[in-house]
């Protein structure tokens, strides 16, 4: 196994050797796989026995794109699942999204996991263009839609319920009309087409 940024080799052999007992060489390798998948950084792990007596495991780590408090904050992986508790030792740069129930998360819900990558895209959008590096905060309310908030000034951009494609252009033509303005702080409701409307922040 190469080395992985957070799985370590130590954490692979405790949960290959498991309790102990019995001889690793009888544990069948989908059983190993099955004990690494319970990792939070494992995506994807298969395991084969290479004779004599080598073992060979390739995982594919996850990939932290977000942050969701559920109670205490958690990474959001690439599909919108919640897979890491956050320890105070875990890096807390990436955006939180908000908005979103623990309960409808944890249960699943079709339209909750839905909205989710949906918000998830749009944040994947304006931070590969004008908010890189930018966005501190991506809010989704079922009624009111998608609020985008900036890392720097506290900006809230509001998209309302409009096409995720749609919000990101929105977002692209008014930052540069935005930061050209005296007051580039608050809110900018960008809900009319072609127009920013700004006030004070709530």
């Amino acid at each position: 196994m190469n080395r992985c940024a957070n799985v370590s080799l130590e954490e692979v052999w405790a949960i290959v050797r498991g309790d102990g007992s019995g001889i690793l060489w009888s544990v069948p390798s989908k059983e190993v796989a099955r004990r690494l998948s319970g990792h939070p950084w494992v995506r994807t792990v298969s395991v084969r026995k290479s004779f004599p007596d080598r073992l060979v495991v390739r995982i594919e780590e996850r990939t932290p794109v977000a942050m969701v408090n559920l109670d205490v904050l958690h990474y959001l992986d690439e599909e919108g699942r919640p897979f890491k508790r956050l320890t105070a030792y875990d890096p807390k740069n990436l955006a939180i999204v908000t908005g979103f129930s623990r309960e409808e998360l944890l249960r699943k819900d079709p339209v909750t996991v839905r909205d989710l990558r949906k918000t998830l895209d749009l944040l994947r959008g304006v931070e590969a263009g004008a908010l890189r590096q930018n966005v501190s905060e991506i809010h989704f309310d079922a009624q009111d839609g998608y609020t985008v908030v900036t890392r720097d000034a506290g900006l809230q951009l509001k998209v309302g319920t409009m096409d995720v494609k749609e919000a990101i252009r929105r977002i692209e033509a008014a930052m540069p009309r935005i930061s050209g303005m005296t007051r580039s702080s608050g809110i900018a409701d960008l809900k009319t087409e072609g127009r920013v409307f700004m006030r004070p922040g709530e």
